[in-house]
């Protein structure tokens, strides 16, 4: 693990899906990285790993504001829910998600 990241790939895993449940709660979330880091209780480097990771799975979308929203392409939001619960239902165990992040960070 590099030192961008405190925490490992099951706990990033965890955050990954906590956020996303969070967006699949609330239909017009937007959060700025401090906030989805508190939100989680982690670093912001950590956060900043998996928020990305989501934007590159077009689960999450970096507004023009600098927030994080839901990624729904032609307001296809039924599309975008089956992705995320694809996701969900990977489980912690699923090898491409922050894994990739860290990779592509700490390289």
């Amino acid at each position: 693990m590099c030192a961008e990241s405190k925490l490992n790939l099951f706990t990033l895993k965890r955050v990954e899906r906590r956020l996303l449940r969070e967006y699949l709660d609330l239909p017009g979330l937007s959060l700025s990285l401090a906030q989805a880091a508190r939100l989680v209780s982690v670093d912001a480097p950590s956060c900043q790993l998996v928020l990305n990771d989501l934007v590159n799975a077009h689960c999450l979308a970096h507004s023009e504001s600098g927030t994080y929203v839901r990624e729904a392409r032609d307001g296809d939001l039924e599309r975008w829910k089956r992705l995320v619960r694809n996701r969900l239902a990977a489980g912690p165990q699923a090898c491409n998600s922050p894994a990739k992040a860290v990779r592509s960070v700490c390289a």
